[in-house]
């Protein structure tokens, strides 16, 4: 049988920010670590530099 944290039983969080543009996400695994991903999307009006 399987224990309450293995394969896709993890406890998940995902957020958004208040405008929109970014997500985050983070995931507790079963052997302790956790993972965060913020997602953004690409601007391609954005200039870089100066």
């Amino acid at each position: 049988m399987a224990g309450p944290l293995t394969e896709r039983f993890v406890p998940e969080f995902t957020m958004a920010s208040l405008d929109g543009q970014m997500k985050l996400n983070t995931t507790v695994w079963g052997n302790g670590t956790v993972s965060t991903i913020v997602i953004r999307p690409h601007d391609a009006h954005t200039q870089h530099g100066g």
